[in-house]
């Protein structure tokens, strides 16, 4: 085999009590494309910060065209040909997609602006990556932002290029072309790293195949040796669980309907636009879109956190625009919030204080906390959802992003047991799962509708929402511009009205 463009041996890291590497190895080959595969929380995005400068490896080996490396800074990084894209990109949006490609690098004091444009030209019919060079970066679409963040790095010598979770915010054509893109960029001499935790991503576009689990490489295989029953067994250490099975049954009458609703941000602008929508008893809706198209303001109106400007918000027929969250609960609504540490937990509370808020009433008569309640609850919940914690005692802002999640989901399937919930709001409810805990989840959503309650389901996972929805919702600049149902669904035309591009 061809010696190693990058070899990474017995990388170890620290974040003070969590170990996020334990001795991780990884090699990169010239001229290929690399899945570095795993959960939630494996180490594979730390892992890569330490080789592209932004962590320093507490102890471990790097090097890079077979000599030892000393990656202290990401300027170091730069140096031997190192670049990444980070999941959130770093653009400055005011600016033009020129001027975020050569910034920090203009040459001086005085900016040639008609040479940096021939350089940028030249180098992005090189690697098939063309972008309106004028235009300033905020009104550019995510996909074509992302191919700026490639074109930066690529501007700077990047020969190694990290793509952390490049996909999350693309529509199903972006992501073909970001796909076609990679392979331009392997073809023109560019090695890719490619950090997911999506199987069919790894399978259709990676020669290679890492996974890690725990900080630590698990096994490094080629594209043909890999298959998804394998890949879920080397991620999570077992075999992955059954997917939950729906059986649609025909929808009964309206939980929750939406007429002409609109919302303003807290700058006063248009956040849902005219908004209509209905969920059924029985019926699990997604609302798909690209990020900040109206996905907050949805789940904020509906849970009651926020009222609306004007329209009209009815539960089970009832006029409830202007009720708070307190009476939508008392209604039968929960929610599942997109923001765990602002709006899911307080996080200097216990555990068990957490598992109990917003159920508190239903289990103390009296004004005082009984302890040993709540550490009850607690423990059936950890038991329930997996929870990884010390016990019911400990301060809920210990817990990992993932363990968050569980505890928020525990806390309001308990909540919807308890009350009879009629309606379920779940804002991205699975991000930070791991393969198990998400299959549970979805279990659990599954059972809410077919008990007969209703799920809105929030979600910028198209392919959670085209397993899970009897019905999509596409949401473009806060409305709903088209529906399909379960037989008509498409990700290409999902993604096109994602898009703006069609309305069904």
């Amino acid at each position: 085999m061809t010696a190693p463009l990058v070899r990474m041996r017995g990388i170890s890291k620290r974040f003070g009590p969590v170990v996020a590497l334990d001795g991780a190895e990884f090699e990169l080959l010239a001229g290929e494309v690399h899945g570095l595969l795993g959960e939630n929380g494996a180490g594979k995005t730390t892992l890569m910060n330490v080789l592209a400068g932004l962590y320093r490896a507490d102890a471990g080996e790097v090097e890079v065209d077979g000599r030892p490396a000393a990656i202290r800074e990401p300027r170091d990084a730069v140096r031997l040909g190192i670049g990444m894209v980070h999941q959130h990109f770093e653009l400055v949006g005011q600016l033009s997609a020129l001027e975020n490609v050569v910034l920090g690098r203009e040459g001086g004091a005085w900016l040639r602006t008609d040479r940096l444009r021939r350089e940028v030209q030249a180098l992005m019919e090189r690697v098939g990556l063309p972008v309106p060079l004028d235009r300033p970066v905020r009104e550019l679409p995510v996909g074509v932002q992302q191919k700026v963040e490639i074109l930066k790095a690529l501007y700077r010598g990047a020969r190694v290029l990290i793509l952390d979770e490049p996909t999350t915010l693309l529509t199903p054509q972006e992501v073909d072309s970001l796909f076609a893109s990679v392979r331009a960029l392997v073809e023109a001499g560019v090695s890719v790293v490619f950090i997911t935790h999506k199987l069919h991503e790894v399978l259709r576009t990676c020669d290679r195949v890492t996974v890690m689990r725990r900080g630590r490489r698990v096994v490094t295989v080629g594209r043909q040796e890999a298959d998804p029953t394998r890949l879920v067994e080397w991620m999570v250490g077992t075999a992955p669980p059954p997917p939950a099975a729906r059986n649609p049954s025909p929808p009964g009458r309206p939980v929750l309907e939406l007429e002409a609703v609109k919302v303003l941000d807290s700058r006063g602008v248009l956040a849902l636009d005219g908004c209509t929508l209905a969920v059924r008893a029985g019926e699990l809706v997604g609302v798909a879109g690209v990020s900040g198209n109206g996905q907050q303001a949805l789940a904020s109106v509906v849970a009651g956190t926020v009222r609306p400007a004007s329209g009209v918000v009815r539960l089970d027929g009832r006029v409830a625009t202007r009720h708070g969250v307190a009476e939508r609960m008392r209604a039968g609504v929960l929610s599942v919030p997109e923001d765990r540490l602002r709006d899911g937990i307080l996080p200097r509370m216990s555990v068990a204080e957490n598992v109990l808020l917003g159920r508190h009433r239903l289990h103390f008569r009296g004004v005082w906390y009984e302890p040993e309640v709540g550490r009850r609850l607690a423990q059936q919940a950890i038991e329930e959802f997996r929870i990884a914690c010390p016990g019911p005692d400990a301060p809920a802002g210990q817990l990992s992003g993932g363990n968050l999640q569980k505890l928020i989901a525990a806390r309001v399937f308990g909540g919807a047991r308890e009350r009879g919930a009629r309606l379920l709001v779940a804002h991205n409810p699975t991000r930070g799962l791991d393969v198990p805990s998400t299959e549970f989840l979805h279990g659990r959503l599954v059972e809410f509708c077919q008990a007969g309650g209703a799920v809105l389901l929030i979600s910028e996972d198209l392919d959670e929402l085209l397993k899970l929805s009897d019905r999509i919702a596409v949401l473009y600049r806060g409305r709903v511009v088209a529906e399909f149902p379960r037989g008509r669904f498409d990700r290409y035309e999902i993604g096109r009205a994602m898009t703006g591009g069609v309305s069904a």
